[in-house]
């Protein structure tokens, strides 16, 4: 039995390096990032100015916290730092990414509508029946300066956000303007008070995402 015992301890103890380090690769991919691979290039492929703190949902249903992400509008894809590190998270290592931003947590997923395909989208409001999606790309402009003596050539980032509002499994490309945003939902004299009453700017995201919360939370359960 003692040695049972031992043997049960001795398997515990040598199994938990195995687990840790399964934890830990999980976050990061084969993938190593040049950190200065962007600094001959004007602008940033970047969606955040800073790296931000994040909650990963490992493809093991594990929660992994505190994670510093970005997502590169360039590769379509989101990166770590750890320490002076950088590297590209590799899509089947996780489910989802929960980026927690000043403005309020912003989801990372694929696979949310057949229209967008496998593509990973920035959800800004995650609700059930209500969604409002994001779709940050970025890329690589040639420019030239006109000087003096030779024109210079230079490469800068273009950014562009394609925005959708996904009802009841329906999906619709939509500007963030008041008309638009209004075209596309119900209830529209309860609206109308609830933004008088909160005194929202529908040409803002933060102000669209406090509606789409009502909307559907209040509006749609009615």
């Amino acid at each position: 039995m003692k040695y049972a015992i031992a043997i049960c301890l001795l398997l515990s103890v040598c199994y938990r390096p195995a687990t840790a380090q399964k934890a830990y690769t999980i976050l990061e991919s084969h993938k190593e990032l040049d950190p200065s691979r962007y600094d001959e290039i004007k602008g940033s492929p970047y969606l955040y100015n800073d790296w931000l703190p994040a909650t990963v949902v490992g493809s093991d249903g594990k929660m992994h916290e505190n994670i510093l992400v970005n997502y590169n509008g360039l590769t379509g894809e989101l990166e770590i730092k750890r320490e002076n590190r950088q590297t590209e998270m590799e899509p089947s290592s996780y489910l989802k990414v929960m980026v927690h931003t000043p403005a309020g947590t912003q989801a990372f997923y694929r696979g949310i509508h057949p229209q967008l395909g496998n593509k990973l989208v920035c959800v800004l409001y995650d609700g059930v029946r209500v969604k409002l999606i994001r779709d940050f790309k970025v890329r690589k402009q040639e420019n030239e300066m006109q000087t003096p003596l030779n024109p210079t050539v230079f490469e800068k980032f273009v950014a562009q956000s394609d925005y959708y509002l996904m009802l009841e499994g329906l999906l619709h490309p939509v500007k963030i303007k008041k008309k638009k945003i209004m075209a596309l939902l119900d209830h529209k004299q309860e609206i109308e008070k609830y933004i008088k009453e909160n005194n929202l700017n529908l040409n803002t995201t933060e102000d669209v995402i406090k509606l789409l919360a009502y909307y559907e939370t209040t509006l749609l359960e009615s």
